[in-house]
Parts: structure tokens; sequence; C-alpha cells
């Protein structure tokens, strides 16, 4: 049974403060006040924020339950509130999820896995880069976030308890921008909350334009962003659905699943759709034995449902864009399809020209866009190197290269280590996916895609954490059950 959390006095002076202040926006005082124009939704968030705010003074481990509602907002981190500046939403509930982990009561023991220890080197290489190059606050924030997000995801998710909520979060999230995905492919229409994120990215300019085709975004940048979250959540809410004990949590991730997949299919974005596949294969081949039966069903499942709703939604764009994936660059793929596989591959060429030119710490990755700009014919206003791989090298040289590689082996070792233990061969499915995706794109440098490879960094070195926190327990349990027998009777 769950322990009840205790109205300690700093609990009780928190919980009366966020009822005063929702009482006041339920008066229609906040909203006026905190942004530059009301609406309804604004309206409802300031009433929601404090009351959110209170729930967590119940919660035994407030810092779990914060960690969640952050995982859920994930995709929604190009949307801003309007006060005399713009605030990223993800940002206060960061700020409360860092205040709540830092003031909790019972922290995990660190872990000491081989990418927290490379963690030093890896950081401190990435700075060395931005220091030598160019450098925006844009890139300075992706990587604090990236380290923030993953320490937030890391504390949560050492306790049981904790992953659990993470996973029902990240499953939810998933299912979420599935159904938005699906009403901007049906409609045409973009989710509009405050403004509209990223607007280039959708229609005939953009560099994929699809310009007779709709590509979902969800509440994401572009498609493929949303590809690349959609990826990395699958091969996790697929281990979800296959280690579920009870039928009912079993039916509701493998719906979720189908959710994510057909999500997945409206973006359009094929290596998204490679990435997850090779991430859904490695969780059903490292299924333990006994669960091996269910894995091949789950997925049989997922495969045949994906199948007969992808056809009925996308049909005939699905055609076009799997002939691309054989040869991109064939003349008989859609002209849209051909031009924009050749145009990438220019790009690449330039990237990796980018980084003959500055082979030891690159140009920074404020640097690589004129550097592409000078090597390219009208290569647009935010043009990159269409991979995370050259990008790094054109960015950092060897140093910035060097960094990538030993961040992707340890996150894979640490990974392998714990894949026996729940969902852990999801988040092994989904490091697998992001090598895959990160070969032909750089969406990294939006938070809510960096946010979400943080995640995936935080469940890997949570686990972690939570073993040696449970090999502590056992070891406990041992020396007192050695004391029980050494006590003499009589």
């Amino acid at each position: 049974m769950a322990s009840r959390a205790q109205l300690t006095p700093l609990r009780t002076a928190v919980l009366a403060a966020a009822v005063v202040v929702a009482l006041v926006d339920a008066a229609g005082l906040g909203a006026h006040l905190a942004f530059d124009q009301f609406s309804l939704l604004k309206y409802v968030i300031s009433i929601a924020a404090p009351l959110l705010i209170a729930a967590l003074t119940f919660v035994p481990r407030p810092v779990e339950a914060m960690v969640a509602v952050l995982i859920f907002a994930i995709p929604f981190a190009g949307f801003n509130a309007k006060f005399s500046v713009h605030i990223p939403l993800l940002l206060p509930l960061a700020l409360l999820a860092t205040i709540t982990a830092i003031l909790d009561s019972a922290p995990p023991s660190a872990s000491k896995g081989r990418l927290v220890k490379a963690s030093p080197l890896i950081v401190g290489a990435l700075l060395l880069t931005m220091v030598l190059g160019k450098t925006s606050i844009d890139d300075v924030t992706v990587l604090a976030s990236v380290v923030l997000f993953a320490w937030l995801t890391a504390r949560a998710t050492a306790a049981p308890s904790g992953m659990r909520l993470a996973v029902a979060a990240l499953t939810l999230s998933a299912a979420l921008q599935e159904l938005i995905a699906l009403y901007e492919y049906k409609t045409g229409h973009r989710l509009n909350l405050y403004s509209s994120p990223g607007k280039q990215a959708y229609g005939s300019h953009y560099f994929f334009g699809f310009d007779r085709q709709q590509r979902a975004t969800g509440a994401f940048y572009d498609p493929i962003s949303l590809g690349n979250f959609l990826a990395l959540s699958l091969p996790i809410i697929t281990a979800a659905a296959i280690q579920a004990r009870r039928p009912l949590f079993r039916v509701l991730a493998l719906a979720a699943a189908v959710l994510t997949s057909l999500g997945l299919v409206v973006t359009l974005s094929r290596m998204s759709w490679i990435g997850a596949a090779v991430g859904v294969i490695a969780v059903v081949v490292l299924s333990p034995p006994g669960r091996r039966a269910r894995a091949v069903l789950v997925t049989g499942g997922l495969a045949v449902a994906l199948a007969a709703s992808a056809v009925a939604v996308a049909g005939p764009a699905l055609v076009s864009r799997f002939d691309t994936i054989a040869n991109p660059t064939s003349t008989q793929s859609s002209k849209t399809n051909n031009q924009g596989d050749l145009d990438r591959l220019h790009i690449w060429t330039a990237a990796i020209d980018t980084f003959k030119a500055h082979p030891l710490t690159g140009v920074g990755f404020s640097g690589v866009q004129g550097q592409l700009d000078n090597r390219l014919r009208n290569a647009g206003p935010d043009v990159h190197s269409h991979s995370t791989y050259l990008q790094f090298l054109a960015a950092g040289g060897i140093v910035g290269g060097a960094a990538l590689v030993l961040f992707l082996l340890t996150l894979i070792a640490d990974a392998f280590t714990a894949r026996r233990r729940p969902y852990m061969a999801g988040a092994l499915g989904a490091t697998l996916a992001l090598l895959v995706i990160w070969s032909s794109d750089f969406v990294l440098r939006y938070s809510g895609v960096a946010a979400t490879v943080a995640v995936v960094i935080g469940l890997v070195c949570g686990q972690l954490a939570g073993d040696r926190v449970r090999e502590a327990v056992h070891a406990g349990r041992d020396r007192r059950a050695r004391g029980l027998t050494l006590v003499p009777s009589g």
C-alpha cells in the first residue's frame, strides 16, 4: 500500500498559497493580469496551474508526479505564454519539477552507469566546441535542457512507481499527438493554441513539402519532429503492452501503440518509420523467453491493426512514400520526393566539406548554416546538415563527433545492461531507433525533440540508480536474515 503524504508546515503553506491563487484566478483576475491578451484557454491555465501545485502537496513523492506532467507536456515545447516576455510552456513545469527534486526527502543513490561516468567528458567536449565556434543562446539552451530533463527523469524513475508514471505519461502523450496529427491530416488545419509554432515547416515551402499532401505535425514544429517523438515512444509503449500483467492494461497499452503507429504513418517521415520498426523488433528479440510468445502476439496484432488503419487513412501517399525508401533518388519516384532526396545528397556533401575545412573543433552549431549557405545554391534561411552525425562533425569537428559517439556507445551499453528490467527493452529499442533516425535529419536542435531524447536517457540512468537502491535493500534484508540465524536458540 502506498504511503500517504504528511502535511508538513512547508506543504501546508504551499497548499494554502496555491488555493488562494486558484481562487483569485477563478474570479478572472489572474489571466487578465498575467497575459497580454485574454482567452478562455489562458483563463483555464491560470486556474489549473495553482491547482496542480496544490495537488502535489498530497503526493508522497511529488517529483515523480511532476516529472510525469513534464513528460506529457514535452510535445508542446514550441508554445509560449505571452506575458511582457514570451515564456516557453516547459520552463515553469521544468522549474517546478526541479524544485520538487531538490526538496525530495529521499533522493535515490547516484547511478554508476557508463553514461553518467562519461557525461562530464561529453558535456565538456561540446562546451569546448561551442566556445571555439559560433554559438547562440539556443545551442546552450538545448544542451542544458537535455542535461536537466535527463537528470529529472532519472530522479523520478529510480523508484518503480516513478518508472510506471513516466511510461504512462509518455504513452498518453504519444496517443494525444496521434489524435492531433490525424485531425491535421484529415482537415489540413494545424493545432493553434496561443500561436502556431514553426509556420514555415508546413506547406509547399518546407524542405520535404509534399505540396500535394498534408504532413501532420501534431504540436511539434514539423512532421519529422513529430515522427522522431513517436518513433522513440513506440518501442517503450510496445514494451509496456508486453509486460503489462493485467489484461486491461495490456489492451490499453496496445491501443496506444496502434494510435502511436498511425500517427507515425501520417507524418510521412520515412526514417522515423524505419527507426520505429528497428526499435519494436529489438523489443521482441530482447523480451524474456517466458514472454517471447506474448511479444510476438502483441506486435503481430499491432502490425495487423496498423496495416488496416494506415491504408484506410493514408492510402496512395503511403505507396508513393514507400517507393522512395529503396530508391530515394530514382527518377521513377515522384518529382517532389526525387528532388528533395537529391537536395539532401548535396547538403550532405557540403556538410562533409565543412568538416574537412575545420576538422578539429568545427565551426560551432550556429556556424554550420553559414558554411552550408556558402557551398549551396538557394540553401534557404534555416539550412542544416540533414543528419545529426554530419551536423556534429561540421559543428564540432573530431571533438564534437567523438562526444556524440561516446554518448551513443555508453547509452547503448547501459540500456543493454538493464535490458531485463521493466520497460528497459523498450528503452534499448528507442536508443536503437535513435541511431537510425539521426542519420537523415537534425531536429535535435528543437527543445521538444531534445527533451524526448533526454527522457530516454533518464529512463536508462534512473533504472541503473534504482538497481543500486534495490541492491542496498536486498543487502539489508540478507544482513537481517543472517542476524536472525545467529541468534542462539533457547
